[in-house]
């Protein structure tokens, strides 16, 4: 029963629905797992291959002969799997690092451990270092995708990859931003994907820019609709079927915007579409690397870690954007110098964990610490950012919980809903880990991506030597001994409050 203002909760799974749930849960883990082994498998037969074509070429008196062994086998198994010459050429490649460099993750891979996506995200990260330095990447790799997604084993392998390479981030931002491009692929349907290779930094300011103007276009529209709702009845004039009803005579702008019913994605392509071609050219003024000169039309909101030491030599440290995609030291440090005042977080170096922020204003001290905390939504695999998510409090306010960084963590809109309005269950561990509690029992930590991002690599934190860490990134701790629905519902703070 819903009083107009509130959503009604889930009913929650039957006995038979629990059961029944449980059991294709553990059947889809047990698949993927063989799954897995398999590609192991084939990793180990595909580089193989590439030796046997590797050594038929080391006896041709060809100086290609090499290449030209290796592009024969490629095309063997090309035609035996129906696959593309080149996707075979690349497969062999892939398998030779994965097998000769990552031993230890491709060992994981074979044993069910892993899954291929996530030792494909540990071979980019490595495919770029010196061979040598590889196995620095594949001695913590590991350990680390057995509790995360790829995506997140992504963001976190390659600042481990950043901060072993023989080169610095600068220069090697500098090497590819050289590289940098647009492209243009024709689809079907008479649409095509326009593609920018550009500064992470200047990306993520684009796309919040278009996300920002894309939520003022909505709520204008949504304003139009309510104000024609209260004086005509009906949601959009588009719907009216009386001569003369009021919005006849409205303006044409004001039609436009009651009829727009744009999703929140055409809205932004629309926008940016919108700009590219009406703005004034200005890229000439951007051409020098480090100038400065894009960053000061950004005025998008995008939080930036910078280390101090990075302050210092843009050749010590690594820099990183909310969501935790590396950004060039000279963007970093261009910011960090135009910034109107810094907030400084201090952390620990054997954990990670962040203790403290030094703020004048202790709520937007908390919020800052969360976001810098948690990174994105802390549901196991979703990304959205955290500087874009809701600061829920893991027990609610009105039952006594705290607002302390104890107590609060983000979640998007998504998952907060979720928390509230189903059986999924949350409870907060010591250094932000959260441990969740399915509808069908089971439960997962969720260790904050920040605890890995400034843990020192060179340090070992507790239980990491024995394999015993407290709270990776997403840890199955298999089904609950009590069903987590046996205490009523978490029904959330009465008033939306933030910290």
């Amino acid at each position: 029963m819903t009083n107009g203002r509130t959503a009604p909760t889930l009913e929650g799974l039957t006995a038979s629905e629990r059961g029944r749930a449980g059991r294709l849960v553990e059947e889809i883990a047990h698949l993927e797992g063989m799954i897995a082994r398999a590609e192991g498998r084939k990793a180990a037969a595909l580089a193989s291959l590439a030796a046997i074509a590797h050594s038929e070429g080391a006896r041709s008196a060809n100086p290609d002969g090499i290449e030209h062994a290796r592009r024969a086998m490629a095309a063997e198994i090309a035609a035996a799997t129906r696959a593309h010459p080149a996707q075979a050429k690349n497969s062999l490649e892939d398998a030779e690092l994965l097998v000769h460099d990552l031993p230890r993750v491709h060992a994981a891979l074979q044993s069910g451990r892993v899954s291929a996506r996530h030792a494909r995200v540990v071979s980019d990260a490595g495919r770029r270092l010196d061979p040598r330095l590889r196995a620095e990447i594949d001695a913590q790799a590991v350990q680390l995708a057995a509790s995360r997604t790829p995506g997140e084993l992504a963001r976190v392998v390659k600042k481990r990859a950043a901060e072993v390479a023989s080169l610095s981030l600068r220069e090697r931002h500098e090497r590819e931003r050289r590289r940098r491009f647009v492209s243009l692929t024709d689809l079907d349907e008479a649409m095509s994907r326009l593609v920018l290779h550009l500064p992470t930094l200047e990306a993520h300011a684009i796309h919040d820019r278009a996300t920002q103007l894309a939520r003022i276009v909505r709520s204008d529209r949504a304003a139009v609709r309510d104000e024609l709702r209260r004086e005509c009845g009906h949601d959009a004039a588009d719907e009216c079927e009386r001569a003369a009803c009021a919005c006849r005579d409205a303006a044409p702008e004001v039609i436009a915007a009651a009829t727009d019913r744009r999703t929140f994605d055409q809205l932004r392509v629309d926008i940016m579409t919108d700009v590219l071609l009406t703005a004034e050219p200005s890229g000439h003024a951007l051409h020098a690397s480090g100038s400065g000169e894009a960053l000061k039309h950004v005025r998008a909101s995008v939080q930036v870690t910078v280390p101090t030491s990075m302050i210092l030599d843009p050749d010590d440290g690594t820099a990183w954007v909310d969501d935790g995609a590396l950004i060039a030291p000279g963007a970093a440090r261009e910011l960090a110098g135009r910034a109107a005042g810094w907030e400084r977080l201090f952390h620990r170096a054997d954990t990670g964990a962040i203790e403290r922020v030094d703020h004048y204003r202790p709520s937007v001290a908390q919020r800052r610490a969360l976001i810098g905390r948690d990174v994105t939504c802390r549901f196991p695999g979703c990304t959205t950012p955290a500087r874009r998510a809701d600061i829920d409090h893991t027990v609610a306010f009105a039952q006594g919980g705290a607002t302390a960084l104890t107590n609060l963590a983000c979640l998007c809109e998504a998952h907060h809903v979720m928390k509230h309005r189903s059986d999924w269950r949350m409870r907060q561990k010591p250094g932000g880990v959260i441990e969740w509690t399915s509808p069908t029992g089971r439960r997962y930590e969720h260790e904050p991506a920040s605890r890995v991002f400034f843990r020192d690599p060179s340090g070992s934190a507790p239980g990491i030597a024995s394999g015993d860490r407290d709270g990776a990134g997403i840890r199955d701790l298999g089904p609950t001994a009590d069903p987590p629905w046996s205490s009523p519902p978490d029904p959330g703070p009465p008033p939306r409050r933030t910290a």
